[in-house]
């Protein structure tokens, strides 16, 4: 019998390939969002969307970030938006016209259309810390004891934990740190490492992605 992380939502060597290309177009915007968003509404978006992908390390990463924004305290009505747009995305994996409807609902309650951007961004950079974990320990508690599902190929998976194994542990260390500085003004500071980290991983594998279009 499959391992329940074995069961969640995963990357094959295909959809790998397409979301990494779709990711590393929005990095400079993950960067960017700092400047555009709240705390709060960063928080807002990955936490919804965490909840979605059910991936263990960021459900832990989550649960420190939204320590150190308060989100417990923080007005809802101002980040419903937000929060549908992140719940949103983690059930189409951003695409699709009801994404799109949360999309324009930001840029026009807000004002910005930058805002909309920069949550879209947001949810990629969620999206890929999820299926990066996720994809991880399918392999580990699936493909390599023999429970994995049809659709899973255990030497994709292989060397994507390889790949990945790295950037994965410098999470679980980033994690770790955050109980002992909650401070909400280092919020946008791991924000930023974060995307540091993930994009020095990403680019390489978004570029083959590109050149790998015609293939599939």
């Amino acid at each position: 019998m499959a391992s329940d992380d074995a069961n969640k939502k995963l990357w094959t060597w295909e959809s790998a390939l397409v979301d990494h290309v779709r990711i590393v177009l929005r990095i400079p915007t993950m960067l960017l969002s700092t400047a555009i968003l709240s705390a709060e509404e960063m928080e807002a978006v990955e936490s919804a969307l965490s909840d979605v992908n059910d991936c263990n390390i960021s459900k832990v990463y989550r649960r420190h970030a939204a320590r150190m924004v308060d989100m417990n305290s923080s007005r809802g009505a101002n980040l419903r938006l937000f929060k549908e747009y992140g719940a949103s995305f983690g059930n189409t994996d951003g695409t699709g016209r009801g994404i799109q409807v949360v999309f324009n609902n930001i840029a026009s309650s807000t004002g910005q259309a930058s805002k909309a951007s920069a949550a879209q961004s947001i949810a990629f950079l969620q999206m890929w810390m999820d299926l990066v974990g996720n994809t991880i320990l399918g392999f580990l508690k699936g493909s390599m004891t023999g429970n994995g599902r049809s659709e899973q190929n255990i030497m994709f998976e292989g060397i994507f934990t390889l790949y990945y194994l790295v950037p994965y542990i410098m999470l679980v260390i980033l994690a770790a740190i955050m109980p002992a500085v909650q401070n909400r003004g280092l919020y946008k500071l791991f924000h930023i490492v974060k995307v540091l980290i993930a994009a020095s991983f990403i680019i390489p594998f978004g570029v083959l992605g590109i050149i790998s279009l015609p293939i599939y």
